[in-house]
């Protein structure tokens, strides 16, 4: 998938070989890929870069990043339960909150998740200070637990807000 998957250990030499320099990654905290290509002969390894970047909190490749905005549709060709077990272990992570930005920033969040194409038609009003699709994520950021199935519960808990939205003559945005 990516140079930092390229390093092993050869028992009989006993020595590491790093064939892709993913150390040299390691140490700067960057995500690379050797060829695009791997994303498209397996369009789950897009979800993995950011499961990846939730685990370590790395960057990735803007050429990276750029593959996967303008390719992610080619993720509706992988099995479900792929996808889901991706999503679970990206939601265990530390850094979900910045990954969750990233992908928002990256336009893929929607993709994953498409409620978010509703909610984030809801600006900042008197209930939040950040819109609702960056206040799902700081509601996830400041969750403190490492339950990757309470912070998606998080991430979800506005979902039913676009349906009952209504915005009152004084201006007040009301949820009912």
């Amino acid at each position: 998938d990516f140079t930092i998957n390229a390093i092993f250990y050869d028992l009989n030499k006993k020595e590491f070989l790093d064939p892709l320099r993913g150390a040299e990654d390691i140490k700067n905290k960057i995500l690379k890929t050797p060829d695009l290509n791997n994303m498209k002969d397996d369009p789950l390894r897009m979800l993995r870069l950011y499961r990846f970047m939730s685990n370590t909190g790395f960057g990735a490749e803007d050429n990276l990043k750029e593959f996967c905005k303008n390719n992610f549709d080619l993720i509706k060709n992988c099995a479900q339960e792929r996808i889901q077990t991706e999503i679970i272990h990206m939601f265990e992570g530390k850094y979900i909150a910045d990954t969750l930005d990233t992908m928002f920033d990256d336009c893929v969040l929607e993709r994953v998740f498409p409620f978010v194409s509703e909610i984030k038609k809801i600006p900042p009003n008197s209930h939040h200070h950040l819109d609702l699709v960056h206040h799902s994520i700081e509601t996830v950021r400041n969750l403190k637990t490492d339950s990757p199935l309470l912070k998606i519960a998080a991430f979800y808990h506005d979902i039913g807000k676009p349906s009952c939205w209504k915005i009152e003559k004084d201006g007040r945005h009301r949820f009912i």
